[in-house]
């Protein structure tokens, strides 16, 4: 251990380590512990690899927890000494989402040296000492660097869809459409012309902004009102998009839980429910897979969440809902809508709560 340090609430602390790579182990990392956990066995609620370089410092504001050290990589759990799957380039300071300890945008860069040894946040900004004299894009400070919060930008909270709300499903001919739901019953059908979704493997909305799997493997995000879908542009995946990794090519459903900062989704050939950290931010994909359920999941065609429930669209066209909560589903899940219920067929390509 090299530092740590409590987050202004009190709720949880992060700890920064040395100690190389070492698999298993929580050497060269940041990693996130509840305060307001008891009994044995604890874990931490996420932990962040560097891939073998030590991180010798902490800072915990809030809306972000700060780390410095001799690191070159973060979100790099898989490699040793390099650049594996995830990785992204942070050399010697980041900004850590507290959700689940991905990097956010923030990268003023510096000469990384040895490392950075010291971060102390205030009111105003943030403390930088280490043993070298270039950072943020690199001006000159002399060991000692300071980060005003004036000028700076806010983190954004990231919005989901809720219910009541619209419910949105990518159709497997290829047309988009959507429904009224006020948790009870369902509006008639509309279509949303304009993209042909085919080649889509899963869907989820964030702040206006909708995200979809896609035939070719790769993750896209793209603007959308409810009406207008704006242009794709791939997310950089960094490699995690491998046949053993992140198959995007498989994914049959996806939705995200902003208060874990977890992506959430099923695979064809795959009983499991899975999940991966995604940060919206600056839209980086955690390098690890997690499973949340191990089976029964191996119909899906198409999810989502909203307002504490999880719904979900089978192959055999039937809608159903189920409670989600401490991130897995809780209890039965009901039939609300299918060919035998009402004549309606929720088969799909994705399925997404709109979300502006």
């Amino acid at each position: 251990m090299r530092d740590v340090d409590i987050a202004p609430d009190g709720s949880y602390f992060v700890i920064a380590t040395t100690g190389a790579y070492r698999a298993g182990s929580l050497c060269d990392t940041a990693s996130r512990w509840e305060l307001g956990r008891t009994g044995p066995g604890q874990q931490p609620t996420w932990v962040d690899y560097t891939g073998g370089d030590t991180l010798y410092s902490v800072a915990i504001t809030g809306p972000a927890v700060y780390v410095g050290g001799h690191q070159r990589w973060l979100n790099n759990p898989l490699r040793s000494g390099s650049a594996g799957p995830g990785a992204v380039a942070r050399e010697g300071i980041a900004a850590l989402d507290p959700r689940n300890g991905l990097p956010l945008l923030w990268n003023p860069g510096r000469d990384r040296g040895v490392g950075v040894f010291a971060l102390v946040s205030t009111p105003e900004g943030l403390w930088i000492g280490s043993d070298t004299d270039r950072i943020g894009r690199y001006e000159y400070h002399g060991k000692l660097a300071f980060m005003p919060v004036a000028g700076g930008s806010a983190v954004p909270e990231p919005r989901v869809g809720a219910v009541p709300g619209d419910l949105y499903r990518l159709g497997t001919t290829g047309v988009m459409d959507h429904r009224a739901y006020d948790g009870t019953a369902f509006g008639a059908p509309a279509p949303v012309p304009g993209v042909d979704w085919t080649q889509a493997r899963g869907a989820f909305m964030v702040s206006g902004r909708l995200y979809t799997g896609w035939s070719d493997n790769n993750l896209y995000v793209r603007d959308f009102d409810g009406t207008t879908a704006g242009p794709a542009m791939a997310l950089n995946l960094a490699g995690v998009n491998t046949a053993t990794n992140f198959p995007v090519n498989r994914v049959t459903g996806m939705f995200f839980e902003p208060s874990s900062g977890r992506l959430y989704y099923t695979l064809s050939g795959d009983a499991r429910l899975l999940y991966r950290y995604f940060t919206p931010e600056s839209g980086v994909v955690g390098a690890e897979t997690f499973t949340a359920s191990a089976t029964g999941w191996s119909t899906v065609s198409g999810m989502t969440l909203a307002s504490g429930k999880l719904y979900l669209a089978t192959s055999n066209g039937n809608l159903s809902a189920v409670d989600f909560a401490g991130g897995a589903p809780s209890g039965s899940a009901t039939v609300l809508s299918g060919p035998g219920v009402d004549g309606q067929s929720w088969q799909s390509f994705g399925l997404f709560v709109l979300a502006t």
